[in-house]
């Protein structure tokens, strides 16, 4: 929850008693399940009409596993399928993971005979509070003892999906993590790059254009029963260098034409090389080790007794992103 108020979590149970439950196969060797209660809603009580898709990559049939990076169903490409809508709510995007237990398909009809399968899906983002499940279809399995753990990440995405770098060497991202149950529960922490933490909150470290993923597991201390839950993210640069035109002075006039001083910084793609210059044309020119170029301009255009010249100044790091900035001076005629 936002503002330092801890997620509340919410828990629906639909049994035969209560719901009509359907399951078969459909289109890419998918299984979908629906679940409603028309026909058996006490009068005055809710509507519930709920779809769970699951497929498998290759639309193959599904298989006893787990299947991670799942994508929203039927649009998942070449990745596991998954969508869980229903009660007049869906996603745009989907992402998630889902474990299949148990599974046997009535190879005439189609109809689902046994299933056991435990999800969680995130809505249109994978740092999405999570939606998690189960479902059992004839299945012996028994439901997990804990509703899958929950990892939350701080922080806002960039544009392209990322945690923005703020060093060459990526950036730190923390998360915290929880799992409902009547049980008090230890939390353990992995990552794939071989930090590893114990608690509810894990600080890990995100590689510049890499992606990492954490793991989380929680057990019940009472029982000794666990569950885990993993998440990917990804760290990339977004923010241009900061170029600073140090001389000339915009606005100002001068009698003689000033050298060109100019100041490159980037936090993360440091040690920019070159530099574009346009004065009326365009030239590109080295930085020193300080970052920085000094050379003589040109002045293009006149603007009374005056010279007036525009000066612009462009960066470029090594992700790609440009920053810029002008000025305009002014220079006497007769000091040329």
């Amino acid at each position: 929850g936002a503002g330092g108020v801890p997620s509340q979590v919410c828990q629906l149970v639909l049994t035969p008693a209560t719901a009509q439950f359907t399951a078969q196969t459909t289109f890419d060797n998918a299984i979908a399940i629906n679940v409603t209660n028309n026909g058996v809603t006490p009068p005055g009580g809710p509507y519930i009409f709920w779809t769970a898709d699951f497929s498998a990559p290759g639309n193959v049939p599904l298989q006893v596993g787990t299947y991670t990076n799942a994508l929203r169903f039927p649009f998942q490409g070449t990745a596991a399928g998954l969508s869980i809508y229903g009660d007049g709510r869906g996603c745009n995007q989907d992402f998630g993971n889902f474990t299949v237990s148990e599974v046997s398909i009535d190879a005439t009809t189609g109809n689902v005979v046994k299933l056991a399968v435990d999800y969680v899906q995130y809505c249109e983002s994978a740092s999405a509070p999570p939606l998690t499940g189960s479902i059992r279809i004839n299945s012996a399995v028994p439901l997990p003892e804990l509703i899958a753990p929950v990892i939350t990440l701080t922080g806002t995405l960039n544009s392209r999906g990322c945690y923005e770098a703020t060093s060459p060497s990526g950036t730190v991202v923390t998360a915290t993590g929880s799992a409902a149950g009547s049980g008090n529960f230890n939390y353990s922490w992995t990552s794939s790059s071989g930090q590893t933490a114990t608690g509810p909150s894990f600080t890990f470290a995100v590689p510049l254009d890499q992606s990492a993923t954490i793991s989380l597991t929680a057990t019940d201390s009472s029982s000794g029963k666990s569950a885990t839950v993993s998440s990917q993210v990804c760290s990339s640069d977004t923010t241009p260098p900061t170029v600073n035109i140090l001389s000339p002075v915009a606005g100002e006039s001068y009698s003689r034409l000033p050298a060109l001083h100019v100041q490159v910084a980037d936090a993360v793609d440091k040690h920019i090389r070159t530099i574009q210059v346009s004065v009326g044309e365009s030239a590109t020119y080295d930085l020193n080790r300080n970052e920085q170029v000094r050379t003589e301009i040109t002045p293009r255009r006149s603007v009374g007794d005056m010279i007036a010249t525009d000066i612009t100044v462009s960066a470029t790091d090594a992700s790609g992103n440009m920053g810029h900035t002008s000025v305009n001076i002014l220079l006497q005629k007769d000091s040329f």
